[in-house]
């Protein structure tokens, strides 16, 4: 689950050189870009280094042994008598497609899966059991690395004194599996049972995002990554969802700003809020984009397209501008008019 903060390893420092820059140049091409993600671990100053020994001071680009044999570009951190705080600058595997694809979000140092449930308004075990099968052994007071990338639910707010029942049928979801999903955090669900406005269902695991009907735009995932309208000095702030509200509305927290809450509409989007960088379309992971189960794709409809990028297929957002006679499709990608492709069932 990301591991722990190693408080104490023997680890030898040297400075960087111009020939240790073409041996990471070279080393690069066999390994994944770096990740802003760090490794910290404590390390002797004054180590040697090959070429005598040196001081370090916080701000050094270094190199340090990460495991034997194995030198890694570094950054030092913080000093403690002899001792180093340094972060290493190591490869990340690119997470699983499934992670990425739906909603998620990414830890803080030290997070935890109650303190990530927390946080978004979620049950903790229903936070877990979705991703169990990414990191075994998870628990839910595992203390994990920044960066880990965790999965979240979908979830459905409720009206007051909406029911199960009312709720699935609005939202084309089978009744039976909607309950027996919600059961395991709240057993005494009925298909009748009226809920209090805003209580929060979870949508079954891998059913599609139900659409978002009579809605012009997909409704954001939680932890989604969005931007929201400053009154006050007229610019756009960055903004994370931090909560589904019932009538098409959401709870922003505004980066930088602590307790800083805003409660916008889905329908006031480019007047409140906006996708990041003012995008007409979202990026996979951050919204429903999916259109309904079983239908053809129409003009307008907002998916997602294969697109091969640096050698690697990636899926990205698009919007289908026009239908061709042989079933496929052409569609924008990421609001770009330039950039179309031809996809098709």
């Amino acid at each position: 689950a990301g591991g722990g903060r190693c408080a104490s390893m023997s680890l030898l420092l040297r400075k960087r050189t111009a020939s240790d820059a073409e041996g990471e140049n070279a080393q690069a091409e066999e390994l994944p870009e770096p990740t802003a993600a760090p490794v910290i671990a404590a390390a002797s100053a004054g180590s040697e280094s090959g070429t005598g020994q040196f001081n370090p001071v916080v701000g050094d680009l270094i190199e340090a042994v990460f495991a034997e044999g194995c030198w890694v570009p570094a950054v030092v951190l913080g000093l403690r008598g002899r001792q180093v705080q340094v972060e290493f600058e190591v490869p990340e595997p690119e997470p699983p497609r499934g992670l990425l694809a739906g909603a998620h979000c990414y830890c803080e140092e030290d997070d935890t899966v109650r303190e990530i449930a927390r946080r978004f308004g979620l049950p903790p075990a229903a936070v877990l059991k979705l991703n169990l099968p990414y990191y075994n052994g998870l628990t839910t007071t595992a203390k994990l690395r920044r960066r880990t990338l965790l999965a979240l639910p979908l979830v459905l707010a409720a009206r007051e004194n909406d029911t199960p029942r009312a709720m699935a049928s609005e939202h084309d979801l089978d009744l039976t599996s909607l309950l027996e999903h919600n059961r395991a955090f709240t057993p005494e669900l009925m298909p009748g049972s009226k809920l209090k406005e805003n209580t929060l269902l979870l949508v079954p695991e891998n059913v599609p995002a139900p659409p978002v009907k009579g809605a012009p735009s997909p409704m954001p995932y939680l932890a989604a990554e969005v931007e929201v309208l400053d009154p006050k000095g007229g610019c756009w702030r960055k903004a994370q969802v931090r909560q589904i509200l019932c009538g098409l509305r959401f709870v922003l927290g505004v980066e930088g700003s602590g307790d800083d809450l805003r409660v916008v509409k889905l329908l006031d989007r480019g007047s409140t809020w906006r996708w990041p960088g003012g995008s007409s379309v979202p990026a996979a992971g951050v919204a429903a984009v999916g259109i309904e189960p079983n239908r053809p794709v129409a003009v307008g409809d907002e998916i997602e397209v294969e697109v091969e990028e640096g050698g690697r297929t990636r899926w990205r957002c698009a919007c289908v501008r026009a239908l061709l006679p042989d079933g496929t499709f052409r569609a924008c990608v990421d609001g770009d008019e330039d950039f179309v492709e031809e996809d098709g069932p």
